[in-house]
């Protein structure tokens, strides 16, 4: 894959058996993308271990590099999973059989250039052959380019929930509005 300014990056897979191995640099990618910059909440470095340990237990994902530099993970697992999805507003869509996009990350030096688009579209080629049929994504409804990334990608809003985070500077809690996205990623 060749990125906007025609950098090659390349796409490797993530599972919990090569995890160890990239923990940390995902942890620290995982840190820049969501406690710096325009879209930053405070979020306890035990938190980032934790999650990602107890999601890449279960699940698995794509990491890209420019070179040896890790600059993109997509990290996922069944919807089944995700405690907050409302499932019984969405009788339709079966957690068992769809994908849940848990985490994209890509760092901000690298943002705007593709390499989102590319973890997605590399994720959706290789799910055939996996047992998912949808796909559901949970973003910041401020965060306008994700949004406009994945209504590109073919996902449209299906609902929207409250969750409780801390503000990166005053270290207060605020509430952020999450919208659910949805797609199909193979008819049935």
């Amino acid at each position: 894959m060749t990125l906007d300014n025609m950098t090659p990056i390349t796409i490797f897979g993530l599972d919990n058996v090569n995890y160890p191995k990239y923990r940390n640099e995902l942890i620290d990618l995982y840190s820049l993308s969501f406690t710096e910059g325009r879209y930053a909440q405070h979020i306890d470095p035990q938190a980032i271990e934790s999650s990602l340990d107890d999601i890449m237990s279960i699940g698995f994902g794509f990491m890209s590099f420019d070179k040896d530099t890790l600059i993109g993970a997509v990290i996922c697992l069944a919807l089944k999973n995700d405690p907050d999805f409302p499932f019984d507003l969405h009788k339709d869509i079966q957690p068992d059989k769809t994908l849940y996009i848990a985490d994209l990350m890509v760092d901000q030096n690298h943002r705007g250039k593709g390499v989102a688009l590319g973890l997605i579209e590399h994720l959706f080629e290789l799910s055939n052959s996996k047992p998912y049929t949808d796909a559901v994504i949970r973003v910041w409804n401020e965060n306008i380019p994700a949004l406009s990334l994945y209504k590109k990608l073919g996902f449209v809003e299906i609902d929207m929930i409250s969750q409780t985070k801390i503000s990166k500077e005053k270290k207060e809690p605020f509430e952020m509005k999450k919208i659910y996205m949805h797609r199909k990623i193979i008819e049935n």
